[in-house]
């Protein structure tokens, strides 16, 4: 009767630069913990308990640094548009891609405002009022601070808006400053 001679294994792991690790027990596991960004040729030796030795073939991983949260440069910027013109709102942004974008009026979800610009066209006075961008990642969130938007008469008058009950047609002021009705619709 043939005796089986049982063969035990180590690993030992190797990079470019020396010795990383060994495990004693197959199936010879390793983490490899705390590694700086950049890119990695690896390979393992495994070893018997005769000496015999084979080594992999090597392999190159890249390690990528960890994310960078998003801020805010510059934010959107106060603007003043005459109604019917296009207003686009320009700002600048840092962090580690993929980002997404949402803009926000009156601090609410604008509908499908999911890109890195906004640009409002035609501005009507409906369009006036704070416009902020909230852009995150995977390492977090960053909400600007809100831009302003006024919109002017094509002719650049300014406007007095007011409630109808505030100028009744027969007070003083309104014969002398009204020149018709305005009114908003949302």
């Amino acid at each position: 009767m043939r005796r089986q001679r049982r063969v035990g294994f180590a690993g030992k792991f190797l990079r470019q630069r020396g010795f990383l690790g060994a495990v004693g027990a197959t199936p010879f596991p390793f983490t490899w913990s705390n590694v700086l960004a950049g890119s990695y040729t690896l390979t393992a030796t495994a070893l018997d308990d005769q000496g015999a030795s084979s080594n992999s073939t090597p392999v190159t991983i890249t390690v990528n640094p960890p994310p960078v949260p998003p801020s805010i440069v510059t934010p959107p910027q106060t603007n003043r548009s005459r109604t019917a013109r296009r207003s686009p709102l320009g700002w600048w942004h840092s962090g580690t891609t993929p980002l997404s974008y949402q803009w926000l009026f009156n601090g609410t979800n604008l509908s499908g405002a999911t890109s890195n610009r906004l640009t409002l066209s035609p501005v009507g006075y409906a369009n006036a009022g704070p416009y902020a961008v909230r852009v995150s990642n995977a390492a977090g969130v960053a909400i600007s601070t809100p831009a302003i938007v006024t919109v002017l008469p094509l002719d650049g008058r300014l406007l007095r808006v007011v409630h109808p009950a505030e100028c009744p047609e027969r007070s003083s002021w309104c014969r002398s400053n009204c020149q018709g009705t305005a009114t908003r619709t949302a």
